[in-house]
C-alpha cells in the first residue's frame, strides 16, 4: 500500500476543479457530475467539441466498465475480438475489501498524451482513495488509448502499442512474443511438455501465445500499468489467461511449465476447481517461481518448525504467505498431490480434481481421497511437511 502526501491530494482536487472551470470557459458548456476528476495539469484538446466528446466517452466507459468484461459501448469491438477481455486488469479496481467500500479508489484523469497517430491519444488514469487519516492511497495508474472514430471517441487497450517493437516466433504449438532473445532449446522443451501433458489428459495440444517478460514490472507495463502494488511484490511469476490462450511469463524464460498446466486444467476440469487444488497440482508438476516442490517444501517445513503455535490449515485456507511471497497453497497443495500420486496414482489425482470444487473443495477432496477429515487435516499437513 502506497501513501501519498496529503498536500498533493488537495492540489489534485483543486486542480481538477480549475480544469473543469477552464473547460467551461473554453466551451461555454460545463461538464457536470463526471465519474472522474481531472488533474490540474491536463491540457484540454485544441478543439473544444472534441474535448467534450472525449470526456463524455471516458465518463461513459468508467460508469459501465464493471458491467461486463467482454462488451462495452465505449470500447472498440475489434479489441474484444482480439483479446476478449481487453480492460480486464481494471475491472472492479475501485473496490477496497479492507474497508468494505466498492467505490473507494476513485478515478482521476492524470494526463492526455499525444501519439504519432493523428486520431489516437493516450489517457493516463489514476485510481486513488483517502484512508481514515486523510492520506491518499494509490491503487493503480493505468493507460488506455482513445481513438477518434466516426466523429466520436472510443477506447482500446494500449497492449498492442506496447508490443509494437517486440519479436514473434512460433515453436510448435506455442507462439513466443519477446523483446530481445529467444532460447530455442527451452522453447522446444516447453512445446514438448505441452504436447505430452495433452496426451496425459487425452486432449489436443492447446495453441498458446507466450509473452516472455523480464519480470513483473515488465509484464504490468506491457499490459498498461505505470503503477500497481503487485508489480513490485514479487521478482518473478506469471499469469495465464485461458479466455484467449495467452500466457504472460514474468520469469525472463521460455520455460514455465506450471502455467502451461493451468490451461489444461481449465480445459479438462473447468474453472471452478478449488484454488489450493489447482495451484497445488501446478506446483507438483512444475514448481513455482523457479523453485522445485522439494525446495518450497523445505522452506515451509522450516517455517512451521519455527512456529509450532500456528494452525497450518487456517494459514492455508486464508492464503497466508510465508517470507512475503510464497502462498502456502503452492507447497502444501503440491504435497497433497505427491502423497496422492504415491498412494493412488493418476486415478487419485483425477478424484482430487473431480471432488475439489468450490471454497471447501480442498478439505472435501482430501477427506474423500486420502481419508483425512477436517479435524485431523491441520496436524496431518504439519506432520507431512516437517518430513522435509
Amino acid at each position: 500500500m502506497t501513501f501519498l502526501n496529503p498536500v498533493l491530494t488537495k492540489t489534485v482536487v483543486i486542480g481538477a476543479a480549475l480544469s473543469l472551470l477552464s473547460c467551461h470557459e473554453r466551451t461555454s458548456r460545463p461538464i457536470l457530475s463526471l465519474a472522474f476528476k481531472i488533474n490540474y495539469n491536463v491540457q484540454p484538446l485544441e478543439n473544444p467539441d472534441d474535448y467534450q466528446k472525449l470526456l463524455k466517452a471516458l465518463d461513459g466507459f468508467l460508469r459501465t466498465k464493471n458491467q461486463s468484461s467482454t462488451d462495452n459501448p465505449f470500447w472498440l469491438q475489434s479489441d474484444f475480438e482480439k483479446y476478449h477481455r481487453p480492460y480486464e486488469p481494471i475491472m472492479f479496481v475501485e473496490n477496497n475489501d479492507k474497508v468494505g467500500d466498492s467505490n473507494f479508489f476513485k478515478p482521476t484523469l492524470l494526463n492526455i498524451v499525444g501519439t504519432n497517430k493523428e486520431d489516437e491519444l493516450i489517457l493516463k488514469l489514476a485510481f486513488m482513495g483517502q484512508d481514515s487519516t486523510g492520506l491518499s492511497d494509490l491503487r493503480a495508474i493505468y493507460n488506455i488509448v482513445a481513438v477518434r472514430k466516426d466523429n466520436d471517441y472510443k477506447f482500446k487497450s494500449i497492449f498492442e502499442r506496447n508490443l509494437s517493437s517486440w519479436n514473434i516466433k512460433t515453436i510448435g504449438t506455442i507462439t513466443y512474443v519477446y523483446k530481445d532473445t529467444l532460447n530455442i532449446d527451452l522453447a522446444e522443451k516447453m512445446d514438448s511438455f505441452s504436447k505430452d501433458f495433452a496426451k496425459k489428459f487425452n486432449v489436443d495440444p492447446i495453441p498458446l501465445t507466450y509473452y516472455k517478460c523480464k519480470d513483473p514490472v515488465d509484464l504490468f507495463r506491457l499490459k498498461g500499468f505505470d503503477y500497481t502494488p503487485t508489480m513490485y511484490i514479487d521478482t518473478t511469476g506469471g499469469r495465464g489467461e485461458p479466455w484467449h490462450n495467452a500466457l504472460f511469463a514474468a520469469n525472463n524464460s521460455e520455460w514455465y511449465p506450471r502455467e502451461i498446466v493451468g490451461f489444461y486444467l481449465v480445459r479438462v476440469f473447468g474453472s471452478d476447481v478449488n484454488f489450493i487444488i489447482r495451484e497445488g497440482y501446478q506446483t507438483y508438476l512444475g514448481g513455482t517461481a523457479g523453485r522445485s516442490l522439494d525446495e518450497v517444501l523445505k522452506t515451509t517445513s522450516a517455517f512451521y518448525q519455527a512456529h509450532p503455535e500456528r494452525d497450518v490449515l487456517k494459514d492455508l485456507v486464508e492464503s497466508y504467505r510465508i517470507h512475503g511471497n510464497l502462498y502456502l497453497a503452492y507447497p502444501l497443495g503440491g504435497l497433497v498431490f505427491r502423497i496422492t500420486d504415491e498412494r493412488l496414482g493418476f486415478e487419485g489425482i483425477n478424484r482430487l480434481f473431480r471432488i475439489g470444487r468450490g471454497d471447501d473443495g480442498f478439505s472435501k477432496a482430501v477427506d474423500s481421497v486420502l481419508g483425512v477429515g477436517d479435524e485431523e487435516l491441520s496436524s496431518f499437513l504439519r506432520k507431512e511437511v516437517t518430513k522435509y
